[in-house]
């Protein structure tokens, strides 16, 4: 098996998931900063205090969004390489 088609495939989807990820961590901070307040150094968080109850209820559906979008892309590029046609035959292959 030739490599080249796996090195294209993977720089093509890994610019895509890039663009993405850094799409939505910059929309999240500029909508709301504190829901990275662990990610702080120390004295940081001390001088910030501690986070709302609104980013804290916040935090969990974001991860979920981030994590779903980067499983999405990852499996998106499986199927062409795994020779699949639909997404349900990707997620079927896990």
């Amino acid at each position: 098996m030739a490599l080249w088609p796996v090195i294209t495939n993977a720089l093509f989807y890994g610019v895509i998931l890039s663009v993405i990820l850094f799409t939505m961590i910059l929309a999240l901070v500029r909508l709301n900063p504190e829901i990275m307040l662990r990610d702080y150094p120390p004295d940081v968080q001390a001088k910030y205090g501690p986070m709302s109850d609104r980013s804290k209820r916040q935090r969990i559906p974001v991860a979920i969004l981030v994590l779903a979008v980067m499983f999405s892309v990852i499996a998106a590029s499986l199927a062409p390489v795994l020779g699949m046609r639909t997404m349900l035959s990707t997620f079927g292959a896990f």
